[in-house]
Parts: structure tokens; sequence; C-alpha cells
């Protein structure tokens, strides 16, 4: 499944491959995969804070995945840059 989604976000149909990370996340709360692949895909979209939450999510569950530490790091830089912007 997590296959599927990550051809829907390839094809740019955004909507269905949240919804696709979604069905996987709900059967499998802690899928790494489908985690991390839903907050590119929203960090892609903009939405910094909500990636950012993912990410640590992921990390509580993962502490030594180190593109999720990687990631929060950047998303962190993206937050604050877009928090001075405003």
């Amino acid at each position: 499944m997590n296959q599927l989604a990550i051809s829907y976000k390839e094809s740019g149909q955004l909507d269905e491959a949240q919804k696709a990370y979604n069905a996987i996340i709900k059967v499998d709360p802690d899928n790494l995969a489908a985690l991390f692949n839903k907050a590119i895909m929203i960090e892609n979209k903009g939405s910094f804070d909500e990636a950012y939450k993912i990410m640590e999510r992921i990390i509580v569950k993962h502490p030594d995945f180190a593109k999720a530490k990687s990631k929060l790091k950047e998303l962190d830089e993206k937050i604050k840059s877009s928090q001075g912007a405003a």
C-alpha cells in the first residue's frame, strides 16, 4: 500500500497519496515508511508544523533514524524562517 501512495504522490495526486498514507497509518500507526513519506509530502505542501510533528513522532519510536533527525532539524529551520518572515 505504501507503494500505491508513492505512485499517487509521484503522479501529482497528492490528496490520494495522503489518503493512502492515512489508511496505512490507521492500520499500522508505527509504519516508518508511511509516516516519513507522509511528512515529506506534507512538507512539500508547505505545512512545516504538521510535518515537524510527524517527524517528532517517528523519532520517539525510532530514535536511531538519522534521516528523520536530519529532516527534523531542517523543518525547524523552515519553521523559524517562516515565522521570521511573517
